[in-house]
């Protein structure tokens, strides 16, 4: 199946009264990580100049206030809550989202299978995947940086890199930051797969075998497909740059769009399986 066929498939699913649905689950968690962060900034918040705030002249007077204002350690301990909760809403709601376009239009409403696929069986396989992940990538972001030092470090020593010739030097080091950042993308694309998987297995077993059971899936699956995936997505960079002409207005479709085009990606992997 081609790219476009895929994404037919998706504007199909999208016309049959799904958008909204889908809308809503792909927005909502961004939408609430908003508002969380934004209340972090206010619980560390400890001396501000209420009088400036309130007579702000518009948004950049208000966030400099914000910014200028002394701040405690009391909000900076939700970092990491509000990531994890964030992150859980939003593998949740890509859940619902994969049931959202196999079930019949109207079958279940958004928040009916959002609500569900929060609660067992799913909620611990599905966090799991989310954190195994995560921590993958960290190790693999981290090889990556290791590796670049490595290799600028062997490339001093043998001379390639020296003050006399500049150009060649920064030539050299851009080239190894590329190789070194392809690392971590294409561990990121066999991972791509993995929260839909995780969720599948969770239907069909009624749980994970392991712990790495969704992301061993997804790199099976993944196989062979890194390079199409890859392009898949950069087929989606007009719309990007739309959304940069629209101010972010043309993501409100894009989105959507781009997360049912990888659902019928995955679901073509499946039926392959």
């Amino acid at each position: 199946m081609t790219n476009k066929q895929l994404k037919d498939i998706a504007k199909a699913k999208l016309k049959e009264g799904r958008y909204w649905g889908i809308f809503f689950l792909a927005f909502i968690p961004s939408l609430l990580e908003f508002f969380m962060n934004f209340g972090q900034k206010f619980l560390q918040i400890k001396d501000i100049d209420i009088h400036k705030l309130l007579n702000a002249n518009n948004l950049d007077d208000f966030f400099h206030v914000l910014n200028t204002a002394t701040t405690s350690s009391a909000g900076s301990n939700f970092s990491m809550v509000i990531s994890l909760v964030v992150g859980i809403l939003s593998v949740s709601a890509l859940g619902a989202i994969l049931t959202l376009l196999r079930d019949q239009p109207g079958e279940h409403s958004p928040i009916q299978l959002w609500i569900k696929k929060i609660k067992p069986p799913y909620f611990v396989p599905s966090l799991l995947t989310y954190v195994m992940v995560t921590l993958f990538m960290i190790l693999w972001t981290l090889a990556s940086v290791g590796i670049f030092v490595v290799f600028i470090l062997l490339a001093v020593t043998i001379g390639i890199i020296h003050q006399s010739s500049l150009g060649l030097s920064t030539l050299v080091v851009l080239v190894l930051l590329l190789l070194c950042a392809l690392l971590p993308i294409y561990k990121g694309i066999q991972y791509s797969q993995a929260v839909f998987c995780a969720y599948d297995q969770v239907d069909e077993q009624g749980k994970l075998s392991k712990a790495t059971a969704a992301l061993n899936e997804s790199k099976t699956l993944m196989k062979g497909q890194i390079l199409r995936y890859a392009l898949l997505h950069l087929s989606f960079f007009g719309w990007y740059l739309l959304v940069g002409l629209t101010f972010g207005i043309a993501l409100f479709f894009l989105k959507p769009y781009i997360t049912a085009t990888t659902i019928a990606y995955y679901h073509e992997l499946k039926a392959a399986e």
